[in-house]
């Protein structure tokens, strides 16, 4: 110790050069720790947001999948029954369903009573006529047992339902907040994107975030960059209460080749009051639900 003071006290010019020797060690160590330490709180603040953007879209997802699966879809249709005789007198029964919908998505028929069923009711309604006339195969004549049509205004008179295009109906988008108070200055925008077999997908991103995020270096391009996605199937053989019991596939249908079936349309078609005819629910789940990089279940 005795000679570490000397050396100190001494003003010679090696002991000075030792001196700031140090110093400089010493400056370097305390950049270095500061320079880690602005690094961990730039992390820091980058996880934050990170997680906000996830709580935001991951609540917003949740609310808008879980309005979506909290009711069933039903297509609406009429049915009319003609008989009549051809060559050699035999009768032939000609059964005529008319799937409900329109193009203008004005006074929508149909049933999907939950809070965002109009804005997918007419475009399951289009996907709903079009897969029955397919099935059918038979669009077009009145000598068969089962004819399907459609009230679409370009559809109607097709004789080849596959040249009818889905493309102004199996996608869009809409807005939606959280639901949570701390969250809700946030605007999430949900894209849209219906399968034939009903497979229903959401994509989900932050398009607005609060004014006191905005002028953060790296808050926007985190909340704009960070996506989350679900996916909705269709339940299969499912019962649900004073609906009935969805389709082996989970799609919704017509009950056809069923002498029972068609008497039970005819009587509620040529009631005074008709009742109104629904196909087999759609009632959808939530397959699965993933943010940025993770990968689906």
């Amino acid at each position: 110790m005795r000679l570490i003071r000397k050396k100190l006290k001494s003003e010679r010019g090696a002991s000075l050069i030792l001196a700031l020797l140090f110093m400089l060690i010493c400056l370097m160590v305390g950049s270095s720790i500061l320079m880690a330490a602005m690094a961990n709180a730039g992390k820091i603040r980058s996880n934050q947001r990170e997680q906000q953007a996830y709580m935001v879209l991951s609540s917003a997802l949740k609310l808008v999948a879980d309005d979506l699966t909290s009711a069933p879809y039903r297509a609406e249709f009429t049915y009319e029954q003609k008989k009549q005789t051809v060559l050699n007198g035999v009768e032939v029964t000609t059964h005529t369903f008319t799937c409900k919908a329109k193009t203008n998505g004005v006074n929508t028929p149909g049933e999907f009573p939950c809070e965002l069923g109009e804005i997918f009711k007419n475009s399951l309604n289009v996907f709903f006529a079009r897969n029955m006339m397919l099935r059918d195969n038979r669009v077009g004549t009145y000598t068969t047992q089962n004819v399907f049509m459609s009230d679409l205004t370009n559809l109607e008179k097709e004789d080849d339902a596959t040249s009818f295009p889905l493309t102004d109906y199996e996608k869009g988008s809409f807005t939606v907040q959280s639901d949570k108070d701390e969250l809700k200055d946030f605007e999430v925008t949900i894209e849209w994107k219906l399968e034939e077999n009903y497979t229903l997908y959401l994509t989900a991103t932050i398009t607005d975030v609060p004014a006191e995020y905005k002028d953060a270096a790296s808050g926007p391009s985190i909340y704009e960059n960070y996506v989350m996605k679900a996916e909705l199937t269709p339940a299969a053989g499912k019962t649900i209460p004073d609906v009935g019991k969805t389709s082996s596939t989970g799609e919704p249908t017509i009950e056809i080749n069923n002498s029972l079936k068609y008497d039970e349309y005819a009587e509620k078609s040529k009631a005074s009051e008709p009742e109104k005819l629904y196909s087999t629910p759609l009632q959808w789940e939530i397959g699965w639900i993933t943010g940025n990089n993770e990968e689906k279940p």
